[in-house]
């Protein structure tokens, strides 16, 4: 038995762990990130439209334009959590009914 094989196998095993680690914080904080930046540029071109279309559509005197950013961050990082998609093509669909 190859004492190297061993400690290979643990380390690149600790390693996955840590990586996935690291993959659980950032991918979040991208996304974050990414909203963000959607939201300053919605913010500039679009502003007051949109913080007066969200407080019609939700019945309050709340958002303004300042808060978009923020908005639009925290919104892209929860619809993150809700991406669904079944996707179907034509011969998936007739052997579904075959069964």
């Amino acid at each position: 038995m190859d004492k190297n094989n061993n400690t290979d196998w643990f380390s690149k095993g600790v390693g996955n762990v840590v990586k996935m680690g690291l993959l659980l914080f950032l991918i979040p904080v991208m996304t974050y990130s990414f909203g963000w930046l959607g939201g300053r540029f919605l913010q500039w071109v679009y502003g007051g439209y949109v913080a007066n279309g969200l407080n019609l559509l939700l019945k309050v005197e709340y958002f303004k334009s300042t808060q978009l950013p923020i908005v639009c961050g925290t919104l892209a990082v929860i619809g993150g959590y809700f991406k669904y998609s079944q996707n179907y093509s034509s011969t998936d669909k007739k052997a579904e009914v075959k069964k």
